[in-house]
């Protein structure tokens, strides 16, 4: 789990503005009929195109499903040059709507992320401590613990609220190893409660995770992290 780090602020109305003019200066036709299924590894590559830009802009979020199908008509329209829609004309209502979207969502999962690490940490068997980090210890260790300069090897689950996962070492079959201070901020808080052979449940509250700029395309905004971490060695 890497450290936290905010990405420089960017308008994303100008982004679309350049990337559709992009496309548009060599598009040719003024309408498209619906694409049939993806047969080819080509057609494959083409879509993944598509999708990897969504990615890149991460609306779904923020729009409802009828929302998106007006987006959706509005870049395939810039890609291919249909039309006479300046968008010039709308960048700054795009801009405000897009933040205003993003500021509500921001809001929102911040409040269910305080309502979530609050109830656990009134779980049996929680310890929260000063910086709002709760942890359980499922199994205890021996030895010393690490220390922030100190490189540890682990294993490890993530998951949100929710318990979904959305990284694990488990899954890949191999512990991982970095530094203790080059990490999240609950992690380098948790480790060094640590001690090997260790197995601790980690609640992290999103200001020590990746706080108001996520970590995107996985991670949103203001969201709580639940980690299982295994301590299997402390290399000096």
């Amino acid at each position: 789990m890497l450290s936290s780090s905010k990405a420089p602020d960017r308008y994303i109305a100008t982004m679309l503005l350049v990337l559709v003019g992009l496309f548009a200066c060599d598009a040719t036709g003024a309408g498209s009929s619906a694409p049939g299924p993806l047969v080819s590894a080509q057609d494959s590559t083409l879509y993944a195109v598509g999708h990897g830009l969504a990615g890149q802009f991460n609306l779904h979020p923020l729009f409802t499903a009828e929302e998106l199908e007006r987006i959706n008509q509005g870049f395939n329209d810039g890609v291919l040059g249909s039309g006479d829609f300046d968008l010039a004309n709308h960048l700054d209502s795009m801009n405000r709507l897009i933040q205003q979207r993003r500021d509500e969502r921001s809001s929102r999962l911040q409040a269910e992320g305080d309502a979530f690490v609050a109830r656990e940490g009134k779980k049996e068997g929680a310890v929260t401590t000063a910086s709002g980090l709760v942890y359980f210890e499922q199994v205890p260790g021996v030895g010393a613990s690490p220390s922030k300069t100190e490189s540890v090897r682990v294993h490890y689950e993530g998951t949100f609220s929710d318990g979904t996962v959305f990284d694990s070492s488990y899954r890949s079959g191999e512990p991982i190893v970095f530094r203790v201070d080059r990490v999240i901020a609950g992690w380098t808080e948790g480790l060094q409660m640590m001690k090997v052979g260790g197995k601790t449940r980690f609640v992290i509250p999103a200001r020590l995770a990746y706080g108001e700029a996520g970590h995107p395309p996985g991670i949103s905004p203001n969201v709580p992290l639940v980690f299982v971490v295994e301590l299997l060695e402390v290399i000096q």
